[in-house]
């Protein structure tokens, strides 16, 4: 009513009688002891307080539509929204997309990032990629790819480095998303009392690779993260070592959109992309 100034034309969007839009405007003004409209040549027109609650109330009534807007989804959209961890989008879905647009290109892909997990939520996109087991109640996966992980370094450090143990003449880059991720390693090696000569935390993992390119450290890579800088000769593996954890990066979405034609698209794409040379 606040929008149409009348009681008919309420009456006709909500597809209810005027009579019970009355009703309840009357219960409303009752209860609140104010009144919310008063008519002036034959039209009503909103009280202050009416004109007050109308406006803080329609910031409220957008967000609920807006919330049940991203609940639902919409099956025929071609926009797809994802969550992913920067690392993931920088070093292996974006350089990937152009593909994916030369497969689609009526879609329109929407990439954000964010800093926990816990804070990625299937209800609020369309796809969120998660690290974990694939066991996850709230969420349908597919599997990306699996861990694995082993130190990384410019091949003027590798020079200095014969055994895992001479780790400890290293400065060790630790990606701030991933705290646990050279504990694994080392304890995988027999190494869980070794202390590095120095330890440097960094944003996210694509920062700890691009200081390993430049000399700073030895960082804990991913191998499908850093294969084009392994392949260019940028980065080294000086050690054999590949650490599987049983872990890994997965496709997430939610459990009713496992029908819907967009998002069966998008991870039929994800399934294709080729597998050679991730690992």
């Amino acid at each position: 009513m606040a929008r149409t100034s009348s009681v008919t034309k309420a009456a006709a969007e909500l597809n209810v009688t005027a009579g019970a839009v009355s009703q309840q405007l009357r219960q409303l003004q009752e209860s609140l002891r104010v009144g919310l409209f008063a008519r002036q040549r034959g039209r009503l027109v909103l009280t202050d307080s009416g004109l007050y609650l109308a406006s803080r109330l329609a910031n409220c009534f957008e967000q609920i539509d807006r919330a049940v807007r991203e609940v639902a989804g919409d099956p025929e959209s071609r926009k797809l929204r994802l969550k992913v961890t920067p690392t993931f989008a920088i070093r292996w879905l974006v350089p990937r997309l152009p593909h994916f647009y030369t497969e689609n290109p009526d879609f329109e892909i929407e990439v954000g990032t964010y800093p926990r997990q816990e804070d990625a939520w299937v209800d609020e996109v369309d796809f969120v990629v998660r690290h974990g087991r694939g066991d996850w109640s709230d969420a349908s996966s597919d599997l990306i790819f699996e861990d694995a992980l082993t130190p990384v370094c410019s091949p003027a450090t590798a020079a200095t480095l014969r055994l895992p143990r001479d780790l400890a003449s290293q400065n060790l880059l630790h990606s701030m998303m991933r705290t646990d991720a050279w504990e694994l390693w080392l304890a995988a090696e027999g190494l869980t009392t070794l202390r590095s000569r120095r330890t440097t935390k960094l944003a996210n993992a694509a920062v700890t690779y691009r200081a390993a390119i430049d000399g700073f450290g030895v960082a804990l890579a991913q191998i499908p993260y850093v294969r084009e800088d392994l392949d260019a000769g940028r980065l080294v593996m000086p050690f054999e070592r590949i650490l599987r954890t049983g872990s890994g990066y997965h496709l997430a979405y939610a459990h009713r959109k496992s029908g819907y034609p967009n998002i069966s698209v998008f991870r039929k794409w994800m399934q294709d992309v080729p597998k050679d040379r991730m690992m």
